[in-house]
């Protein structure tokens, strides 16, 4: 288990439109399997998660799988766009299923999203 500072944005992950940003400590969490196969097949370790910024972030689904709710955000580790697939938080902690370089339709949603604020790295 792994602990960062997130900034966390306040809001419903589907309908939250809210841009406020708050810190927080979370807790992150993973399989070492699943971490492992995630940097085979997309060339991103979890552990890359401790510069995800989420005040930068939207989320784009949730949904409930096996019992959990699983969202997924696009947001910036450093100046690349990624999707993060994540359950929680439970017990103060996200567990992460899947992080991936963002696609072209995701860019254009976060873009969208992102046109009228000034950029993360000012």
């Amino acid at each position: 288990m792994h602990t960062f500072i997130l900034t966390r944005v306040r809001g419903d992950c589907i309908t939250g439109q809210s841009h406020k940003r708050e810190s927080k400590v979370m807790k992150l969490v993973w399989d070492d399997t699943k971490n492992m196969r995630n940097q085979r097949k997309h060339g991103l370790a979890f552990d890359a998660m401790i510069r995800f910024d989420l005040g930068w972030a939207i989320c784009v689904d949730a949904q409930v799988i096996d019992h959990e709710e699983r969202e997924q955000w696009i947001g910036p580790i450093g100046s690349r766009l990624v999707t993060v697939i994540a359950v929680g938080p439970v017990d103060n902690a996200l567990r992460l299923i899947s992080l991936r370089r963002a696609t072209n339709h995701e860019i254009a949603l976060w873009k969208q999203e992102f046109q009228n604020e000034p950029s993360p790295e000012d």
